[in-house]
């Protein structure tokens, strides 16, 4: 029954300005955090503009650049996301979550990275 009426409290305190105030300052820190991040996005969208750019000439170049940059914009973002969420719940769990979840996140940072630097050389010819 007290986790009922903790959900009632909850519901209430969502509707009252004092938690939209929370709220505004969580979004509000996000786009902070992700203003640090920008220079990098930028650069993974410049990577996405030019894979579209030669699309044609080539294609399964662009194809892996244009998948492992926009890997890598959604992987900052989640990166973001999920340590802000992490700031609001404290606890013990939380701490291991966040060990597990960033390892998760290096390991697909490092594979994108791995898949731009393979892009690079595919559809090479050999030299004359």
């Amino acid at each position: 029954m007290l986790g009922a009426a903790q959900d009632v409290n909850f519901c209430n305190c969502v509707m009252d300005n004092q938690c939209r105030g929370i709220m505004n300052s969580n979004v509000q820190f996000f786009f902070n955090q992700l203003g640090f991040a920008l220079p990098m996005m930028l650069v993974f969208i410049t990577a996405i503009v030019l894979a579209f750019i030669n699309f044609r000439r080539a294609y399964v170049p662009a194809l892996v650049t244009l998948i492992a940059s926009a890997a890598l914009i959604f992987l900052t973002v989640a990166r973001v996301a999920v340590s802000i969420f992490s700031y609001t719940m404290r606890s013990s769990y939380n701490a291991q979550f966040m060990s597990y979840f960033y390892l998760f996140i290096n390991a697909m940072e490092a594979v994108a990275i791995g898949a731009l630097v393979v892009a690079i050389f595919l559809g090479r010819g050999t030299r004359d």
